[in-house]
């Protein structure tokens, strides 16, 4: 084979410093947005977006070996200097220090992205530490 080819499917989740229940619906549609806007800059697909006033869950797919890492640093850095921007009040909003991100097959994608789109539904039933236990535990 004389090229190299690649499908990366990632699952990334973070919560905002503290688990303060920070977003609105409203909030989170606009950080939605400029967190799309992110992604495509990176030129990396993204397949869902959902979550709660205190988290965010992203499933992406990507052709780049590109760290995760500095991707996942890029995202948050850029969306909490966002939100401090648009909410301009005397709380500094900051996500937590640390993320997840798990591997994806293929084969699951549509039901990662159906659980992630879902994710205020999911919520009523099981928290966050629980929810982020399993996906460490799996």
């Amino acid at each position: 084979m004389s090229n190299s080819y690649k499908s990366l499917f990632f699952h990334i989740v973070w919560s905002t410093r503290g688990k303060v229940p920070f977003f609105s619906e409203q909030g989170k549609k606009r950080l939605y947005g400029y967190i799309k806007d992110i992604i495509k800059e990176r030129k990396v697909e993204l397949l869902a977006i959902g979550g709660t006033c205190d988290h965010i869950h992203i499933l992406i797919r990507t052709n780049s070996l590109e760290s995760i890492a500095g991707f996942v640093r890029h995202i948050k850095s850029s969306s909490s200097g966002f939100v401090n921007k648009v909410v301009g009040d005397k709380h500094r909003f900051q996500w937590q220090k640390g993320y997840g991100v798990f591997t994806v097959n293929s084969s699951l994608v549509n039901k990662v992205r159906r659980y992630i789109i879902n994710q205020e539904e999911h919520h009523k039933v099981i928290g966050f530490e629980k929810e982020l236990d399993f996906f460490v535990r799996f």
